[in-house]
């Protein structure tokens, strides 16, 4: 299982999310075991979706990051926001398996975030807190 995932092995996908079905990239992730993470271009802006339903070894199929790595998710995400580096308020939901975060301004912003909530959902919440802290993007 690999803990990290550095944000230039992102995968960039075009468009919204077509009607349920799931990207290849998913279905790699699944068959590997490991948790979803990309990025989507929608009309010059870019979301982020990591999913753990792919995550092996979770006991009950729903692998949710720990109250620390939420905290650096809202900490991070509420630094962006402040940075206008969303179009909009962004959304936030970390109750369920997947995290869907846009509209993001730049596809750096997106690929940094993607990799740090993908290292937040293996107990990893530094690349965030770094993010939070104003140190990467």
């Amino acid at each position: 299982m690999t803990d990290f995932l550095a944000p230039e092995h992102v995968p960039a996908l075009n468009g919204s999310a077509s009607n349920g079905l799931y990207p290849p990239e998913w279905h790699e992730a699944r068959d590997n075991g490991l948790t979803y993470a990309a990025i989507r271009s929608v009309r010059k802006l870019w979301v982020v979706d990591v999913d753990t339903l792919t995550t092996q070894d979770v006991a009950t199929g729903e692998a949710r990051i720990s109250l620390e790595s939420q905290k650096a998710v809202r900490d991070a995400v509420a630094r962006l926001h402040t940075a206008q580096r969303f179009q909009g308020k962004p959304e936030l939901d970390l109750s369920g398996t997947w995290f869907n975060l846009g509209y993001l301004t730049t596809e750096q912003d997106a690929r940094e975030l993607a990799s740090a909530v993908y290292s937040a959902v293996y107990g990893g919440p530094i690349p965030l807190t770094r993010i939070a802290a104003g140190g990467v993007v």
